[in-house]
């Protein structure tokens, strides 16, 4: 099997391509926690686990219901989370539809004793008592930005560095344009 890696500077993500007999037409994501960490360590003081959420996010097309015809609106999608991951494992995500931008959002948690609330949940509970366990720090990669074109239409900035990680067929996409965590605020 053939493989080679390639920068996309421009995207905010690094990709690795195979070619060979897999077979594989969907893309898959990588979030690499030295991508969000920042300043923080990774060990019993600091971020012990994490959860990474992606979301598909696009404009489309829709009928708006007047004689104007259609009309851009931006949508996205929030596919299952992972489920707590320790800090020094990547978080990996398959069946990534090649060419639409994802964004990730990352809580990290400074315990390990948390489960999901169910299956794909972003929401983590302690197992004993069963209440909800908040993240101590945030981010987010990828983040695509909505612009105000001066337009009827809402459009995305698909140029920018910071919208979103794209696959392609067969491709292996290492997120990389992610803030560092952040503390997270009370209100969230």
């Amino acid at each position: 099997m053939l493989s080679f890696a390639l920068t996309l500077g421009a995207s905010g993500c690094s990709t690795s391509l195979s070619s060979g007999g897999s077979g594989v037409s969907d893309g898959f994501l990588r979030v690499q926690p030295s991508s969000f960490l920042g300043d923080l360590s990774c060990n019993e003081n600091g971020v012990q686990r994490y959860v990474a959420t992606i979301t598909n996010v696009g404009a489309v097309d829709r009928d708006s219901g007047t004689d104007a015809g259609t009309e851009r609106v931006i949508v996205s999608i929030e596919h299952p989370s992972s489920a707590p991951i320790s800090c020094n494992r990547d978080a990996n995500f398959a069946f990534i539809r090649p060419g639409i931008p994802y964004n990730v959002e990352i809580d990290a948690y400074d315990r390990t004793d948390m489960i999901p609330l169910g299956t794909g949940s972003r929401i983590m509970v302690d197992p004993l008592t069963g209440e909800t366990v908040f993240p101590r720090w945030v981010t987010h990669c990828g983040q695509l930005i909505e612009v105000d074109s001066g337009a009827s239409e809402p459009s995305l900035a698909l140029d920018d560095p910071t919208n979103g990680c794209c696959a392609g067929y067969g491709q292996i996409v290492t997120v990389r344009s992610c803030e560092p965590l952040q503390e997270r605020a009370d209100d969230d």
